[in-house]
Order: structure tokens, then C-alpha cells, then sequence
């Protein structure tokens, strides 16, 4: 059996909030109004360092897979808006 893969995607931030990319994002926290660093990111991970889209990528191009990604802009569960700041935010170690 041959199996033809045509098409991969990456999540590159789920739904969840976690972002697979370094970002110099950050918020207000509420009502301190505190700037934070967003850090739910692969950069507060043991993956920090690395550039996981390049090696998804090359590792995709190797074998000739199209490569796609996915943003979802519509939910961040890790983060908890109140009027444009963050009204709960959770440190990652």
C-alpha cells in the first residue's frame, strides 16, 4: 500500500494560546496595568533555541510535501481579556 501525502499543516498557535513562534508580544495586566511578556511560547519551552517552523519546513521540502499553516486568531484560552488588558495571565517556567 502507498500512502501520498500532499499536504501538511502546522498549527502555528492553537487555539489554546500556545504560539510555536518567539514573539516580542506583550500586555497590560489588569487592574495593574503591568506590562508582561506573552509567554506561552515555544521560546519558554525545552524547544527554546530552536527554529521548529525551519526544521518543519526542510524536513517537509525534503520528502516534497506541501507545507501549510494554521493561526487561530479567534480564541487564546490562556489569556483572559477585560477591556482590551489581561485580566488573568499565568507565568510559565
Amino acid at each position: 500500500m502507498k500512502v501520498q501525502r500532499e499536504r501538511v499543516y502546522f498549527y502555528l498557535k492553537h487555539g489554546s494560546g500556545f504560539l510555536m513562534a518567539p514573539t516580542k508580544v506583550s500586555f497590560p495586566l489588569n487592574p495593574s496595568g503591568e506590562i508582561v511578556p506573552y509567554n506561552y511560547t515555544v521560546d519558554y519551552s525545552p524547544m527554546k533555541g530552536r527554529d521548529v517552523l525551519g526544521e518543519f519546513v526542510k524536513s517537509c521540502e525534503k520528502r516534497q510535501i506541501k507545507t501549510g499553516f494554521y493561526y487561530s486568531v479567534v480564541s487564546n484560552s490562556y489569556l483572559h481579556f477585560d477591556n482590551g488588558v489581561v485580566s488573568r495571565f499565568h507565568f510559565c517556567l
